[in-house]
């Protein structure tokens, strides 16, 4: 009877310390497994590559930006800069040519007041157009017929301005040449336009020099 009490009590202490245990696993278990979770190193070098990537990304777009200010402020500084070196070389183109009109101007005036009155003593060549082409395409051009002044205002052989060969053209009934950049000009075309401005002008319109 005692034998038979005394085993079923550690029978149930048994079950009871078995119970025990398998209650005691997962508590014990889950706090180790989330730590473990939480300070997992692959995880946060994760974290801390993204975080990186991101603000790499943001400097580089603001890198940008400020370069793209920097290269359009150089790009407009260029431009004025080059737009007043033109000005420039236009202004002093056109004063020289003012400066041999003014000269003719004093010749013929001189000429007239000591009464001298041939056409010799106010152009060398004396209405010869053949002698006023060469004696003024040696002065203007060289006579290179894609000639172009430094400043670019004055073209061709014969150096027409844009708005002087429009108005030579279409007063030549050569409606075909208004709008055509006269270097681009075929010679022939060049002469004709400067035979018809010369039979209405003379060398006034190239400063009275030939």
């Amino acid at each position: 009877m005692t034998t038979s009490i005394t085993r079923r009590t550690v029978g149930l202490t048994g079950l009871l310390l078995v119970a025990a245990i398998a209650a005691a696993i997962p508590t014990t278990a889950a706090p180790e497994a989330s730590a473990q979770t939480e300070a997992d190193p692959v995880a946060v070098y994760t974290q801390l590559l993204s975080d990186v990537a991101v603000a790499d990304v943001n400097m580089a777009y603001a890198l940008s930006w400020e370069a793209a200010g920097v290269q359009e402020n150089g790009l407009a500084t260029l431009a004025a800069e080059n737009a007043a070196r033109a000005q420039f070389i236009a202004a002093a183109e056109e004063a020289q040519r003012r400066e041999a009109l003014a000269d003719y101007l004093r010749g013929r005036s001189s000429g007239s007041e000591s009464g001298g009155s041939s056409a010799s003593s106010r152009s060398r060549c004396a209405g010869d157009f053949a002698c006023f082409k060469e004696c003024t395409l040696d002065i203007e051009s060289d006579g290179n017929y894609g000639a172009i002044s430094p400043g670019g205002t004055y073209r061709g052989a014969w150096q027409f301005d844009q708005p002087t060969w429009n108005s030579n053209s279409a007063a030549s009934g050569r409606h075909d040449l208004v709008g055509v950049d006269p270097a681009t000009a075929a010679p022939g075309d060049q002469d004709a336009i400067a035979y018809d401005l010369y039979q209405r002008r003379g060398n006034q319109p190239w400063g009275g020099r030939c």
